[in-house]
């Protein structure tokens, strides 16, 4: 087939949901398909995703001007959006979103929607109203659209509850996203160093990051924190406060900004635990990543955290007293391996024969 994949992409940082993006390409290139990437940016995880197949692929760096002359015609037009912002919205609304319904008209081809989540369940998590404006301009899309592919059960659930009254013709799948075994293989040394791991974001309310403190003071005394964040955006009396925090409980405190893949798995198998207090997650890659390597992880009680890592131990990070025990349950039980599971669910592999499959 002859497939278009259409996005926006950062250029300099890491993006988890550009990243799903780029290895359904990948998937799509295994198979045999050409594909087609029309974006504004080359992002710096190309390569590394892309790997050997990188010179399959046909990049076009574009504005996202739609009615020009002439365009291609392809088989499949693949549409992976993003939330509306102050800075964005007028642009996107009038470019980005028309520009993939006229490719769509052009080709007369079928269109996909990927969805990483919907605003319905969000609200239902967060009660916040003004969650659903940042939906407004990818909701353009789905009166166009054939296929929604959503990133976990969970997310479908609420997909076809939200977008069933704007399209009763929708079809709906599910592509579970990959982690990055390959990199992940490339640690061999899986010896514990009594630290412990925890992935936030500053920027966002739903990440979990007012958690910090509640866990400095439920870790052991002696033990070594790492914090893997967007420091570079966080004033600098908060980590001084953290640090003061960490030494008054006897905790090393190491911060981390900006990690390659190599390096994140790397500081996650050396870990006891990974802790994830998100809110709010369309997924959720790092439990899953942390088990691959052999890690426990305390995650947030959240249904897809639940449908994903049904052997996690799951908390709301606020008690004190609770966490610690939770700590020391997983600190004295025996180590399992989960990746036969998670090579099944969460793999490239597994993704490459789901996406053939729905083809």
């Amino acid at each position: 087939m002859k497939i278009a994949v259409i996005l926006k992409a950062p250029k300099n940082r890491y993006s988890g949901g550009r990243i799903y993006a780029y290895t359904i390409i990948k998937g799509l290139l295994s198979l045999g398909h050409r594909v087609t990437i029309y974006s504004n940016n080359k992002p710096i995880f190309f390569d590394e995703i892309l790997g050997n197949l990188i010179t399959n692929v046909n990049f076009k760096k574009t504005s996202f001007i739609p009615f020009i002359l002439s365009s291609p015609k392809y088989d499949l037009i693949i549409a992976v959006p993003h939330r509306r912002t102050i800075k964005n919205h007028i642009i996107d609304k009038i470019l980005f979103y028309n520009f993939i319904i006229w490719k769509k008209k052009v080709s007369q081809s079928k269109l996909w929607f990927i969805n990483f989540e919907t605003p319905n369940w969000i609200f239902s998590l967060m009660n916040d109203k003004n969650i659903f404006k940042e939906f407004q301009n990818s909701n353009l899309l789905i009166k166009h659209a054939n296929k929604i592919i959503s990133i976990s059960r969970t997310g479908e659930k609420y997909a076809k509850d939200y977008y069933s009254h704007v399209n009763s013709h929708l079809s709906y799948d599910v592509l579970y996203p990959p982690i990055n075994t390959i990199t992940a293989e490339k640690i061999i040394d899986f010896k514990k160093d009594n630290s412990f791991i925890f992935f936030t974001r500053f920027d966002s309310n739903n990440k979990g990051a007012e958690s910090i403190e509640i866990i400095i003071k439920s870790l052991p005394k002696s033990s070594v924190f790492k914090i893997i964040s967007n420091f570079k955006n966080v004033n600098n009396s908060k980590i001084q406060k953290l640090y003061k925090l960490s030494s008054q409980q006897c905790i090393k405190l190491k911060l981390y900004n900006s990690i390659k893949e190599i390096d994140k798995f790397q500081l996650l198998a050396k870990s006891e635990i990974l802790f994830f207090s998100s809110k709010f997650e369309g997924f959720g890659l790092p439990p899953v990543e942390a088990q691959y390597m052999n890690t426990k992880v305390i995650a947030s009680d959240l249904e897809v955290l639940r449908e994903i890592n049904p052997d996690i131990i799951f908390d709301n990070f606020k008690d004190i007293k609770v966490l610690k025990r939770k700590i020391q349950l997983l600190i004295k039980s025996p180590n399992k391996n989960y990746r036969e599971k998670i090579n099944k669910m969460a793999s490239f592999n597994s993704l490459t024969r789901n996406l053939k499959n729905i083809l």
